[in-house]
């Protein structure tokens, strides 16, 4: 009542034990009193040397959203309120980059409204930037492929043995594929690749460290660290000046959005 715009939320069980919890949780009435059911995404084991899989994800969103159904809160957005690769885990520099977008592009085709990511700055779980040594090969990719999704709508996602392809689309005719090989590996700084046939639409494609390539042949390297197929060239940045022509007054602000 004192704040009617204030969003409530449920508790955030964590990890494969969020489902059974959140069943209790709402069969006891606490949905009536909650706007989002929130989770900790959270996969695997702490300690466990090979690292969580981000795929996953996927088994574990479709049982809170049963759950959810269950107890006629299916129309309630659902939120990943924490959550990475967690700590303790034998993930290298570039399986924690894989790691990070295909747990973001998944998380989004399954309709998980928001997603936090703990976190940035951490020196244990995943921790994306250091003081000493600044940006992480993960934080850029964390950027990357909010380049790719932010405006975008994804999925939808599926696999082909394991090679897994997320469509993305946004108006005015652009298209895209995100494109990755679970059966790939990563070790002492490189990844190996299989050379995958594509649609001849496509026509370049850039990687998790923001690197555009050509498309020759219709064929595309793809492992384990994500590629993003596209179409057309796109920007990476949008610019508006408000007003738009004209010539600035002494005094006169000029206000300029980069997107």
């Amino acid at each position: 009542s004192v704040n009617p715009h204030a969003i409530l939320l449920t508790p955030s069980p964590a990890g494969s034990d969020a489902p059974a919890w959140m069943d209790l949780y709402l069969a006891a009435g606490g949905g009536q009193v909650a706007d989002v059911v929130a989770f900790h995404p959270y996969l695997g084991r702490a300690g466990d040397p090979n690292g969580p899989v981000a795929e996953d994800v996927i088994p574990l969103v479709v049982s809170m959203r049963s759950v959810m159904a269950a107890h006629g809160q299916q129309n309630k957005p659902l939120w990943g309120t924490e959550g990475s690769w967690g700590s303790g885990n034998g993930l290298d520099q570039d399986r924690r980059s894989a790691f990070v977008a295909r747990y973001y592009l998944l998380q989004a085709y399954l309709g998980v409204t928001r997603f936090y990511w703990y976190a940035w700055a951490n020196s244990g779980a995943g921790g994306m930037w250091q003081p000493d040594t600044g940006i992480q090969p993960p934080g850029i990719a964390n950027d990357q492929v909010y380049h790719w999704m932010v405006g975008a709508t994804v999925g939808p996602c599926s696999a082909t043995g394991t090679t897994w392809t997320c469509a993305l689309t946004r108006g005015g005719g652009y298209q895209a594929a995100a494109m990755w090989d679970t059966s790939q590996t990563c070790g002492n700084g490189q990844c190996s690749a299989v050379s995958v046939a594509v649609d001849p639409k496509f026509t370049h494609y850039r990687d998790l460290s923001g690197t555009v390539f050509a498309i020759s042949n219709a064929t595309v390297p793809v492992g384990l660290k994500p590629v993003l197929l596209e179409t057309v060239p796109r920007p990476d940045f949008l610019i508006n000046a408000s007003p738009s022509s004209g010539r600035a007054a002494p005094g006169q602000s000029v206000v300029i959005t980069v997107q």
